[in-house]
């Protein structure tokens, strides 16, 4: 009996197993891709991957055909496509580790757990290096693929810092993960734990390590904490962390949930659950240039799209530790003299080869370097890349500087390049901006572009100005370099720094977006389809009987409570003078009146049909402030900030529309507020109202043209 019913047992197993066999579970669809890391090694152009499904969770498949990529304007062709894990490869990973107090010891030793987690499921082919940061930023243990050396580096961390760089040990953790260690793997990664915050005064800026991840992009991987229940402030250090992780490929894990060690594990797999997609780009030409690498991919109906802009440099050559490295590995003595004397052979015939060659190519003479700069340029490349001579990069730079010296536009850029890059030549960003500067005056349309590009953003100490740099797009634009195109269009689009003109704008962006590349294409498909959505461009409210029903119903609400705290005034009149000026002066849609009590009254006003954004006339007794309200309802504090923090980006441009400098309020309250400079006067000086009303009314017309824009690019 009991076999009997142990065998009912074991046979309702197996069917209930075979039940799940027959229906499978249905694979999880893609709805997001990044880019995380690209490497380049003409012709071919690797991307590492980050794919996620609906449930948020990491996902390492997607189908080839789905998948297509640009280089610029060059098409890529997609030849494989396979989960990291399966490659072979391994990662090069930078910890870096805060050891401010701004952190308490459980976490500390959370952190440890998790870093120790980490190290122990590391591969024998990745590598690890601790840099840690606090008052300073030291390299605490270089990339090693020892776990002992590792783990030892680990245990010995402890709080002692009172101070936080967190700028500059991130700017420094980019700069060990960009090294190119002959043992180290392609692949890199930056984790670190941080709460955000950098109290080091006089220290690097939150732009300046934005700027580090322009081009050639190091991912980072971010968890952030709050001490405390956390304010305003510690949230946006926060924010500040997982912007610097979105923009360098990585992604942003809050921590607080589940213990900091799960979450390290968590972000380990992460990384380990990508997908790697190799391609050729047989039109790519190595010229130094920066380009735009973009992969798309469709799935389920839905079309995702990123990229990251990399410069298109040769390969250098083997580093004497390669070399070192491949003699080792010959075996011993023997192998030494093995390598020597074939490569003496070899050498001596490939010697005489290429000084037969140079002699037929010069009539004779040996050795003649061209004269003219152009050709010093092209020599450069030539020894740059090994092609036809022998491989010699500090040649190259040499013979890049010598043609630049000559004037020539392309070699000024060329070299401009390697100097803020410090390759080869020590890194010199005022000298390179110099030759920079140069070769956009002498015609390069890449460099016109590049020094408009530090003009608009403000950087290497240009003071930042929208109109000079429109100067310099255009000027790019005119040669039809699409950057130089798809930048001068958006500015006269927008109206920075150019007579705002979307027609012209859009004119430009699509000039650009036909030569290929894809994120200019789809800039502009979105730009004219909103447009034409939106029609032309009313400059007065079209519906006259609507805008006085309006009025009326907001002049009877100011009217109903007026009482003698308003001095007998006749606010019915002023506001409907305020009214009717505005309608003359802005686009803006009248929608109502708010009285904050006898004394005080509002009247607000929205942008087309955009919700949650309000200009505000607010007057008081004695003076009257113009402001624009971000209020996105109850429970949307984060919102708010959000768009706050988008339209405070753009601060220095707003503010030079406007005239005038402005108030930034964040967080005070519900809202999110940019506030104009208030004037004097109020209800109780009637015998000002015509002059009030007009300044008023002048503030909020010039705040429409100043910020405007901004929300109709960003809303």
């Amino acid at each position: 009996m009991e076999r009997h019913f142990l065998f009912r047992k074991v046979f309702l197993l197996f069917l209930a197993l075979g039940c799940f066999q027959v229906s499978p579970a249905k694979a999880e669809d893609l709805v997001g891709m990044k880019v995380g890391q690209a490497t380049i090694n003409l012709p071919n152009v690797k991307f590492y991957l980050d794919l996620s499904g609906a449930s948020g969770q990491p996902l390492d498949a997607v189908d080839l055909a789905n998948l297509s990529g640009t280089c610029g304007t060059n098409t890529l062709s997609i030849t494989s496509g396979r989960p990291f894990d399966q490659t072979g490869e391994g990662v090069a990973y930078v910890f870096l580790v805060d050891i401010s107090r701004s952190l308490n010891s459980v976490q500390l030793e959370e952190m440890k757990k998790g870093l120790r987690n980490w190290i122990g499921r590391m591969k024998s082919n990745d590598r690890g290096a601790l840099m840690l940061f606090g008052e300073s930023v030291t390299l605490q243990q270089d990339y090693t693929a020892s776990k002992e050396s590792l783990l030892k580096a680990i245990g010995s961390l402890e709080l002692r810092d009172n101070r936080t760089q967190l700028h500059q040990g991130i700017a420094k953790a980019i700069e060990l993960a960009r090294r190119t260690d002959p043992d180290n793997p392609v692949r890199r990664a930056i984790i670190t734990l941080s709460d955000g915050e950098d109290d080091f005064v006089g220290g690097m800026t939150g732009k300046e390590v934005l700027d580090l991840m322009r081009e050639d992009r190091i991912p980072i991987y971010a968890i952030g904490f709050l001490q405390g229940s956390g304010g305003i402030k510690a949230r946006e250090n926060l924010k500040k962390l997982g912007e610097f992780a979105r923009v360098s490929g990585g992604e942003f894990f809050e921590g607080g949930q589940i213990p900091i060690s799960a979450i390290y594990d968590k972000v380990q797999d992460k990384i380990m659950r990508s997908f790697v997609v190799e391609s050729v780009c047989k039109e790519c030409v190595a010229d130094g240039k920066a380009y735009r690498l973009q992969v798309n991919v469709v799935s389920g109906g839905r079309r995702m799209s990123d990229g990251v802009d990399m410069r298109l440099v040769p390969t250098p050559p083997p580093s004497r530790e390669t070399t070192k490295a491949v003699v080792e590995k010959t075996g011993g003595f023997m192998g030494i003299w093995t390598v020597v004397g074939v490569g003496l052979v070899f050498f001596i015939l490939v010697g005489l080869l290429v000084y037969k060659k140079r002699k037929n190519d010069s009539g004779g003479k040996m050795g003649s370097i061209p004269d003219d700069a152009e050709n010093l340029y092209k020599l450069g490349w030539k020894y740059y890349a090994g092609d036809g001579v022998e491989q010699n990069v500090k040649k190259a730079v040499d013979l890049f500087r010598s043609s630049a010296e000559k004037g020539f536009a392309p070699a000024q850029n060329t070299y401009s390049t390697f100097l803020y890059a410090g390759e080869v030549v020590s890194k010199d960003e005022k000298e390179a901006l110099r030759w920079l500067k140069k070769a956009a005056e002498n015609g390069d349309a890449d460099a016109q572009f590049m020094y408009g590009s530090k003009i608009e953003n403000g950087e290497d100490g240009l003071p930042q100005n929208d109109a000079l740099a429109a100067n310099w797009y255009s000027k790019s634009a005119e040669q039809g370099y699409a950057m130089g195109q798809f930048h001068f269009g958006v500015l006269v689009f927008e109206g920075r720094g150019r007579q705002k003109n979307e027609e012209e704008g859009l004119r430009w962006i699509g000039l650009a977006a036909k030569q290929g590349d894809e994120h200019h294409q789809q800039v502009f498909e979105e730009l004219n389809s909103r447009r034409m959505e939106a029609g032309p461009r009313r400059e007065r409210s079209p519906n006259v009987d609507d805008l006085e029903s309006r009025t009326e119903a907001i002049i009877d609400a100011i009217g109903a409570g007026e009482e003698e705290d308003a001095g007998g005034t006749d606010l019915e009149s002023f506001w409907r003078g305020v009214i009717s000026k505005t309608s003359a002066e802005t686009g803006l849609n009248l929608i109502s009146s708010i009285e904050k009590n006898k004394t005080k009254t509002q009247i607000l006003y929205r942008r087309e049909n955009i919700k949650g954004l309000f200009f505000v006339y607010y007057l008081k007794a004695q003076d009257w402030v113009v402001r624009l309200d971000i209020d996105f309802g109850a429970d949307k504090d984060h919102e708010n900030e959000r768009f706050f923090d988008r339209l405070q980006r753009e601060a220095a441009s707003i503010e030079k529309v406007f005239g005038q400098r402005l108030a930034w309020e964040k967080g005070k309250g519900r809202a999110c507020r940019i506030i104009c400079p208030s004037g004097s006067g109020g209800f109780k000086s009637p015998e000002k109202w015509s002059s009030i009303q007009d300044r008023m009314v002048d503030s909020m017309a010039r705040l429409e043209k100043a910020v405007g824009p901004v929300i109709d690019r960003l809303a």
